[in-house]
């Protein structure tokens, strides 16, 4: 990674990635055009870039709270890969989120410091563990899993949430079988987090319970 400062004099960097792809991400606003100095020495990192929106947060109400995927309060894309909205009729909402490109790109380990990533702001009036579905669907194997944490956090109990099929469907288990879910040790306002593992997955929406039948 090559980085300095523009003639506008923000800073920015330029990135050149293992498939030779070219491209220039900005730290606050960077102009188009403007010219680079270089500087050396300077550390590899991956580019983010965070969208926040003006949603209020979703409230919990006896245990029990649902959101669509397209409804986020942010979302990260890092490096090339983003969550970007998808038509599908099946969908809720007519619209789903879709983990792009569909490349082969695989998170399994560090993916809260690598992987795009999705927020949804819950207010909790109850503390305690909520278990965790989510409804999606992917292309083939290669397609078909997530990571789920809270405030930011990689979780074993959010870790792999896998088995979606070609068909929108609920999933709430662990690939190795484990039940999904996530450890809420207050009441109040915390974020829910839905990393990409694997892309060209689609996520429609989600459901959080402290009733481990539902």
């Amino acid at each position: 990674m090559l980085a300095g400062r523009c003639a506008d004099g923000m800073r920015c960097r330029l990135e050149i990635w293992g498939s030779g792809a070219v491209r220039w991400a900005a730290w606050v606003g960077c102009l188009l055009g403007c010219s680079l100095t270089v500087l050396a020495g300077c550390t590899d990192t991956r580019g983010a870039e965070r969208v926040t929106t003006t949603r209020q947060a979703f409230a919990e109400s006896g245990g029990l709270v649902a959101f669509e995927a397209e409804h986020f309060n942010a979302k990260t894309a890092m490096g090339d890969h983003d969550w970007t909205l998808f038509a599908n009729s099946a969908a809720s909402g007519g619209q789903t989120l879709l983990a792009s490109p569909n490349n082969g790109t695989e998170y399994l380990r560090l993916y809260a410091a690598r992987s795009p990533r999705l927020d949804f702001e819950v207010h909790f009036t109850l503390a305690g563990t909520y278990y965790v579905w989510v409804r999606g669907s992917g292309a083939s194997s290669g397609d078909d899993s997530c990571h789920v944490g809270l405030d930011g956090a990689e979780l074993g109990t959010g870790t792999n949430l896998a088995g979606f099929t070609t068909s929108l469907s609920w999933v709430g288990h662990l690939d190795g079988g484990e039940r999904a879910s996530l450890a809420v040790a207050s009441a109040g306002l915390h974020v829910v987090n839905v990393w990409m593992r694997e892309d060209g997955l689609e996520v429609d929406k989600l459901v959080l319970t402290t009733d481990p039948a539902y």
